[in-house]
Formats: C-alpha cells, sequence, structure tokens
C-alpha cells in the first residue's frame, strides 16, 4: 500500500510539473512577442530570463516593468489551474475505480 502511495505521488508530481513546465516554457516566447525584453535593466539579462528560479524571485520581479510582470502573473496562473483540473480529474478517475472495484463477499 505505502509503495502505490509513494509511487502514485512521484507520478503525479512528475505530470504535474511537466503541465506547469510547458505552460511556463512559452513565458519567453510570450516576453519577446510582447516587446517588454527590450528595456529590461541591466540586471534583468536575457539570459537570466530563461531561468524560471530567477523569474520568481521577489527581488528580480521588483525590477519588472508592469507589463512584464502581468505576463509572469498570467502564465503562473494558467498553469496552476492546468495543474488544479488535472489533479480533479485523476481524483474523479480513482473514485470511479473505487466505485467500480466489485465487494468481497463474505
Amino acid at each position: 500500500n505505502q509503495f502505490a502511495r509513494t509511487l502514485g505521488g512521484t507520478v503525479g508530481v512528475g505530470v504535474c510539473g511537466s503541465l506547469m513546465a510547458a505552460r511556463l516554457s512559452g513565458l519567453g516566447a510570450a516576453m519577446r512577442a510582447a516587446g517588454v525584453l527590450d528595456h529590461l535593466p541591466g540586471k534583468l539579462a536575457v539570459a537570466q530570463m530563461d531561468q524560471i528560479e530567477g523569474i520568481l524571485q521577489p527581488e528580480i520581479q521588483a525590477l519588472m516593468p508592469p507589463a512584464l510582470r502581468h505576463i509572469l502573473q498570467e502564465t503562473v496562473l494558467r498553469g496552476s489551474h492546468e495543474v488544479f483540473w488535472a489533479v480533479v480529474f485523476a481524483a474523479l478517475l480513482c473514485l470511479l475505480a473505487c466505485l467500480l472495484t466489485p465487494r468481497q463477499s463474505a
């Protein structure tokens, strides 16, 4: 039982992480298309914008123009929604599997 729970958690984190990563992978392209990368302060180098850990730091976000911060917030929000609905769908599938499992007769 414990092994199945651990395996399920591992797969769940992997799937949800890939959903969020897929959403965030388009962030750089969206920022370039919006033209917000053209006038960034020196501390916000384009090379640093490719690393999500750097972008999500509060001190880096404080340096961002409002348009860039808005794109970042929208991207994280959409990714969070996708992960939430994926988890709801998985929970409903598990509930259905439990309901369809035959009961053991005495």
